[in-house]
C-alpha cells in the first residue's frame, strides 16, 4: 500500500471513532455532541479553539521537555513512537500531518471524553457526586491508554494525557477544547519529528 493510501486511510479510521461515538451516544449513554459548543455560541467556540490551542502546545512541551531525561522508558517509549510515526508520515506534506491529527483529534475525543467518559460522569455523578467524575474521567483515560499499546510507556502517557483532556473537557464543560488540544498536540509532535527525520537523512 502507497504513503498516500495509508494515510488516507488512518484519517478514515480515526474519523470512523467519532461516528461509532455518534452512534452509541444514539443508542445509549451521552451523545458526544452535547458539549460540543453549538455555532452561536462564540465564547464556548473560543474557549474551545484558544484554549485548545494553547492546552496542545503546553501538553507538546511538556512532553518534548520530557523526551530529555535520560529515563530508558522515556526514551523507549520515545523510540516507539518516532518508529512508528516515520513509517506513515515519511516525505508527507505538513498539510497532510495536521489533516491527520484532525482526524485524531475529532475521532478519539469524540469516542473516549465525549461519549464514554460523558456516558460514566452522567451515570456516577448524580449517585457519587465529585468522586464519580473523578472516577469517570480516570477509568475513560485507561481505557484511552491501553487504547495505544506501542509500549507500556506509551500507555502511561497516554493514560496521563487522557487525564488531562478529560479534566478539561468536564471543567470547560466543552469537548471541543479537548478536540483542538489533542489535535494540536499531534501535530507539534508530527511536525517537530518530521524536523529531526530530514536533519538525520540530509
Amino acid at each position: 500500500m502507497n504513503q498516500g493510501k495509508q494515510l488516507f486511510f488512518a484519517a478514515m479510521f480515526e474519523l470512523s471513532l467519532g461516528l461509532l461515538a455518534v452512534g452509541l451516544g444514539n443508542v445509549w449513554g451521552s451523545h458526544p455532541n452535547t458539549l460540543i459548543p453549538e455555532p452561536t455560541d462564540l465564547v464556548g467556540l473560543s474557549v474551545g479553539v484558544f484554549g485548545g490551542l494553547a492546552l496542545g502546545m503546553a501538553m507538546a512541551i511538556a512532553m518534548l521537555c520530557l523526551e530529555k531525561i535520560q529515563w530508558a522508558w522515556i526514551q523507549e517509549t520515545a523510540t516507539v513512537a518516532e518508529k512508528n510515526l516515520s513509517e506513515l508520515l515519511n516525505n508527507c506534506s505538513v498539510f497532510q500531518m495536521i489533516a491527520l491529527s484532525l482526524a485524531a483529534g475529532v475521532g478519539e475525543e469524540m469516542l473516549f471524553r465525549g461519549w464514554l467518559q460523558g456516558t460514566l460522569v452522567e451515570q456516577w455523578q448524580p449517585t457519587f457526586g465529585a468522586t464519580g467524575v473523578c472516577i469517570a474521567i480516570v477509568l475513560s483515560s485507561a481505557v484511552f491508554g491501553f487504547a495505544h499499546p506501542l509500549s507500556r510507556g506509551y500507555i502511561a502517557i497516554a493514560f496521563f494525557l487522557g487525564l488531562v483532556l478529560g479534566g478539561f473537557a468536564w471543567c470547560c464543560n466543552n469537548v471541543l477544547i479537548a478536540i483542538m488540544a489533542h489535535a494540536t498536540y499531534d501535530a507539534v509532535l508530527m511536525l517537530v519529528f518530521a524536523s529531526k527525520w530530514t536533519r538525520r537523512t540530509s
